[in-house]
């Protein structure tokens, strides 16, 4: 009876990804003249997995340099051979390679033989002279049998390991001789050890196939209760059962988004090994510290969030940590400390990247925002001129590195957290450091919004940038150079029309007999007229280019509970359209 392989290649990929994961965070983390037994012992766990696995379905690629790993990580195991910074790094090398093999293996793309023989001779390099790797060859795969000293011709790789990989658990650990061992620190002590959850494996897109009928449901519900409201005679009865049927709904809704919820330890886990390339490329010594690693985002917004949070770390590396020398003349540590922190707060998840640098230099800031033509005034808060940095083709950059300074990177940064319906703002003190706040919503599927009514076409608001509705009187409305602005609590705000946005040619009702919002987008603050207000729902989000076609000011659509479609206004959109206005105003006061 033959078996297909094939079959088990999704959990083989998923738990090696897992192991080479596993295997860079150690290394990151190892002090070479402090060895943990455990730290050698579970890298060495890892790769004996990885081998095993790929043996039994012929990814040699990646055998043969878990394989050379093995050999090396036994000698440590067995005090034959000192762990140091050289092995280290070319253990990180061999894990990027690792990396590439998975890659290919998993793609079905070309695998690098090349530089799979080139780092294999590099580790077998790193072996004491007269041991060959190959003399370790036992079996290995689902049963992995120790080698006894009858059957082995070199000591020095006997391994007893009943360590499993991959599909099986080891019955019991089998003691091994290793390192005088040093104390854990606090943070390793408490740190959760593996135990057996009731867990299954479900693909993402069944997942994503019950959101959406979840979404479905949702405006169903909308759509019944609409209709009872409409009923000239209402049932007591019926009203409890359709708040049963609300409420039910909601718990079942919150239950599948739940399911779509990943820890952000999936992008944070990334950096640590992006910190000490950059560092070590720079000559600097930088501490990356991770808090908040735990705080569960939408699955969906994982990935997007990937690129912005690498272009904050590497310019915090670069150009927000001073030399070791200019830390030492500021009597500051010469380790930087960069630090990467999540939290949740109402529907909003925020993510700050700090560093205790020498902070934004305001003036060559501004010097240089002058120079590209991104300003022609100094009369700007500290605020205002850190957002410069934000701005296209923005660098302060003396010279242009691999690194950075190309004058790209932080407007791609603004760009992708706007495209997620976030935020990102900035605070720096000079000597102190810096920090990106990074503010994104919970999940990008459904949406508390407050409905608005505009020449009779429902439009929905992000409750989250909400300010406060009002009625203005004439008093607060003065108009400069034909552009309405509104006088609000010792501030003024630029005012716009959403009828000459949407509907230019209906009847636009007076800003005093109508409804005034006040909106927030990072830190612009604009009013947004509007007919009417029509109350809170919570909206399924639909995207409108795949079934329509890009719309100004409009970011998706959803459907309402009389069946129309109701558009999602773009925020970040109106805000832009609502700062170029001031600034028109600005150049024309």
């Amino acid at each position: 009876m033959s078996i297909d392989m094939q079959q088990f290649h999704s959990v083989f990929f998923e738990e090696t990804q897992e192991h080479i994961h596993e295997m860079e965070r150690i290394l990151l983390g190892m002090d070479v003249e402090a060895l943990d037994a455990e730290d050698i012992n579970r890298i060495f766990r890892a790769a004996h997995s990885i081998k095993g696995g790929s043996a039994i379905f012929g990814f040699d690629g990646l055998t043969g340099l878990t394989h050379e790993m093995e050999s090396i990580l036994v000698l440590v195991r067995n005090n034959e051979l000192s762990l140091n910074k050289i092995h280290t790094t070319e253990f990180l090398t061999t894990i990027d390679l690792l990396q590439t093999i998975f890659n290919a293996y998993q793609q079905h793309e070309s695998i690098p033989d090349k530089n799979i023989a080139e780092q294999i001779v590099k580790l077998q390099e790193l072996l004491p002279k007269g041991i060959n790797s190959s003399e370790d060859d036992a079996g290995f795969g689902f049963f992995d049998l120790p080698i006894s000293s009858a059957s082995s011709t070199s000591s020095t790789t006997q391994t007893s390991d009943d360590e499993a990989f991959g599909f099986f658990e080891p019955l019991q650990p089998t003691p091994v001789k290793s390192p005088s061992p040093t104390p854990k620190k606090a943070s390793e002590e408490s740190a959760p050890t593996a135990t057996s959850t009731s867990s299954i494996r479900v693909d993402t897109q069944k997942i994503d196939s019950l959101v959406n009928l979840v979404g479905e449901l949702v405006i169903a519900d909308a759509m019944l209760q609409q209709l009872h409201q409409t009923q000239a005679h209402s049932s007591e009865n019926l009203q409890q059962a359709l708040e049963n049927v609300n409420h039910n709904i909601r718990l079942m809704q919150d239950a599948v988004m739940s399911m779509r919820m990943l820890p952000l330890s999936f992008v944070f886990n990334r950096f640590p090994r992006v910190v000490h390339d950059i560092a070590s490329k720079l000559d600097k010594q930088v501490e990356l510290v991770i808090k908040g690693a735990e705080t569960e985002i939408d699955k969906g917004m994982i990935e997007k969030i990937v690129d912005p949070l690498t272009h904050l770390i590497r310019n915090s590396v670069d150009h927000g940590i001073e030399s070791a020398a200019q830390r030492a003349r500021l009597n500051k540590p010469v380790c930087a400390t960069v630090t990467l922190k999540a939290y949740q707060k109402g529907n909003n998840i925020h993510i700050d990247v700090s560093d205790d640098g020498a902070g934004l230099d305001t003036a060559k800031i501004l010097k240089k925002a002058k120079e590209n033509g991104l300003t022609d005034t100094a009369d700007l808060t500290d605020t205002q001129i850190w957002d410069l940095i934000l701005a296209p083709g923005f660098s302060t950059a003396e010279k242009v590195t691999d690194v950075s300074g190309r004058g790209v990177g932080m407007d791609v940064v603004r760009q992708n957290i706007e495209q997620l319906n976030g935020r990102i703002s900035i605070d720096s003190q000079p000597n102190e450091g810096t920090t990106f706040s990074l503010s994104l919503p919970l999940t990008m599927a459904i949406v508390e919004g407050m409905k608005i009514c505009c020449a009779e076409q429902t439009y929905i608001i992000p409750l989250t940038n909400i300010i406060e509705s009002l009625r203005p009187t004439q008093e607060q409305l003065p108009s400069v150079a034909n552009h309405p602005i509104i006088h609000i609590r010792d501030e003024y705000l630029p005012l716009i029309s959403l009828h000459d946005l949407m509907a230019p040619n209906a009847l636009k009702p007076h800003p005093t007999q109508s409804i005034i919002m006040i909106i927030e987008s990072g830190k612009h603050k604009f009013c947004l007229h509007v007919d009417s207000l029509e109350g809170q729902q919570q909206v399924v989000i639909k995207s409108l280019e795949k079934n329509y076609k890009a719309v100004t000011g409009v970011s998706a659509a959803t459907i309402m509970g009389d069946g129309s479609v109701g558009m999602i206004l773009d925020v970040e959109q109106l805000a832009h359209i609502a700062k170029q206005q001031q600034i028109a105003d600005n150049q024309h006061g």
